[in-house]
């Protein structure tokens, strides 16, 4: 289940559960006075549908993959969503493959890209800039797609086991050198804080730049979701943009100040031996 951008509609899918957009406001009103209306009609005609396409609250519902070359049914396994705008989005399969619908242009998918993973899709999350898909298998792999081509840009090393959640984080300052990034948590709990490189301008350029694992930080349980919640306040006397980050350096400099000032007093303090050393010293004495 995901949350659109405006917070208005939710999508959700599952095994054997189309993927489906419902608005929150309907949803959780009860029935619409349109679907009560056409209750009334099919009493009054003697005819009612058996098949609604809809259900009260429900917008949007995709419709299941053509039949395949042995005309048998395509199972419906999504296992993760992503929001790609209001009116798209990307699902995730159990085969590794990625789906993008358009709300606008009907119920098929808009764009099929098939074993884009090599395992079970287990998060999917469109970055803080346009045509951006960030996708995670339950092999442990890591991977930027391209939305406009369903192409690969580029993979990330070091990970051992499964993504439960992503989130990406805007960059500080306006300004063209400052990187987007991405974080991610995982089974193994790890918090892995990594460089996400925009797409070309052009899709049919070759990406320049890979992104890479900046940090990690083990955590006592394993996650299952990762949020955002903004840059903190730069710390007096430091450079801007560096937030909490800056505050928290300038702890670890004063604590290592107070590391030293310890260590200069054990210093100035007179070592005492012990007593092996003293009965050393005594049979010393006593050969003399």
């Amino acid at each position: 289940m995901r949350l659109s951008p405006s917070s208005k509609t939710l999508a959700y899918g599952g095994d054997e559960v189309n993927l489906s957009v419902w608005s929150i406001e309907q949803a959780l009103a009860g029935k619409s006075e349109a679907s009560t209306n056409d209750d009334a009609k099919d009493e009054k005609g003697g005819k009612k549908r058996k098949n609604r396409e809809l259900f009260p609250g429900e917008l949007w519902r995709a419709r299941n993959e053509p039949n395949d070359n042995l005309d048998l049914r395509q199972p419906i396994q999504i296992t993760a969503l992503a929001y790609l705008s209001e009116c798209e989005l990307v699902a995730g399969n159990q085969d590794g493959t990625l789906r993008v619908y358009d709300t606008r242009s009907g119920r098929r998918p808009t764009a099929h890209w098939k074993r884009a993973m090599k395992g079970s899709l287990r998060s999917l999350q469109s970055g803080e800039v346009e045509h951006q898909v960030f996708a995670g298998d339950a092999a442990g792999t890591l991977a930027s797609f391209d939305s406009r081509t369903g192409r690969c840009m580029y993979t990330y090393r070091g990970f051992a086991s499964a993504l439960t959640a992503l989130a990406p984080i805007p960059a500080f300052s306006t300004t063209s050198s400052a990187p987007e990034l991405l974080a991610s948590v995982g089974r193994d709990r790890l918090f892995r804080l990594l460089s996400a490189p925009k797409p070309q301008a052009d899709a049919k350029k070759n990406q320049e730049k890979r992104g890479e694992v900046l940090c990690t930080e083990y955590l006592p349980s394993i996650p299952t979701s990762v949020v955002f919640a903004g840059y903190g306040e730069p710390v007096k006397g430091s450079k801007t943009g560096e937030g909490e980050i800056g505050r928290e350096r300038g702890e670890d400099e004063e604590g290592m100040e107070d590391m030293g000032a310890d260590e200069e007093v054990w210093e100035g303090m007179q070592g005492v031996g012990s007593d092996e050393d003293e009965a050393a010293e005594r049979r010393k004495r006593r050969r003399t």
